[in-house]
């Protein structure tokens, strides 16, 4: 999957364990073509926002292994045998409240935590998307 930026599984067949998903930032949304300019660096902050989550939820985001600020890759666990929500949702594969209450708990960790009227602007206040914000 993968709108904006290339993703790739990448692993043995022999040992699916060692699998890891690549995720790279072309300077363009990747489903529109090169015409469609998007900057490259968002995988920059992308890869930091994801690493303060998982300091905050590890349980809710994928271990992080590394980040090529050059050439905008970043590397993060697979997650085998997950189903991307989205699709879940599409298929109408989710039942009950479980998933809801998940992403609820999610949200509000993170978003008690990285508030800027409580976590300060030291630190938030910094974290600027405009782009990003205006295309989804």
């Amino acid at each position: 999957d993968g709108n904006l930026n290339f993703a790739f599984s990448v692993g043995e067949a022999a040992d699916e364990a060692r699998a890891v998903f690549v995720k790279q930032a072309p300077g363009y949304i990747k489903v529109l073509g090169e015409a469609f300019k998007l900057a490259a660096e968002r995988m920059v902050l992308e890869s930091e926002v994801m690493q303060a989550y998982a300091a905050l939820t590890p349980d809710y985001v994928p271990r992080f292994i590394l980040r090529d600020p050059e050439s905008f890759v970043m590397v993060t666990e697979y997650l085998h045998g997950y189903v991307l929500m989205r699709s879940a949702l599409m298929s109408r594969r989710l039942q009950g409240t479980a998933a809801v209450e998940e992403v609820a708990r999610f949200m509000a960790v993170t978003h008690s935590a990285t508030w800027i009227g409580t976590a300060g602007a030291e630190r938030w206040g910094t974290v600027n998307n405009e782009t990003m914000c205006g295309i989804t």
